[in-house]
């Protein structure tokens, strides 16, 4: 168990998909993700951020971060696409912690 409410989350990965996902407008596919982040685990980045928005922004919306199915791909794989709900997407910038103390 974490401090943070029992799940284990990523603060640095939930601000950077926070970030990008503002920037492509508030939603983007599972694939635009991961070209975006470089992460093989794009679900799990995206619980992060929904732990992050929860314990640190106050945003409680169960639809914080939706996933939706998108369609199928050429290859029969199941497409989805994260979508922002108004209060993520236009809320306050995340908060930056200092890592290391200043001289």
């Amino acid at each position: 168990m974490s401090e943070r409410g029992g799940m284990h989350w990523s603060r640095p990965a939930a601000i950077r998909l926070l970030g990008i996902l503002r920037a492509m407008g508030g939603s983007a596919t599972t694939l635009e993700l991961f070209e975006a982040t470089g992460s093989l685990a794009v679900h799990s980045e995206v619980a992060s951020l929904r732990c992050y928005l929860k314990e640190e922004m106050g945003i409680e919306s169960p639809g914080a971060v939706r996933c939706e199915p998108e369609g199928t791909s050429p290859g029969g794989r199941r497409i989805y696409r994260y979508v922002l709900s108004a209060e993520a997407m236009f809320g306050p910038p995340p908060r930056q912690v200092k890592l290391f103390a200043e001289r």
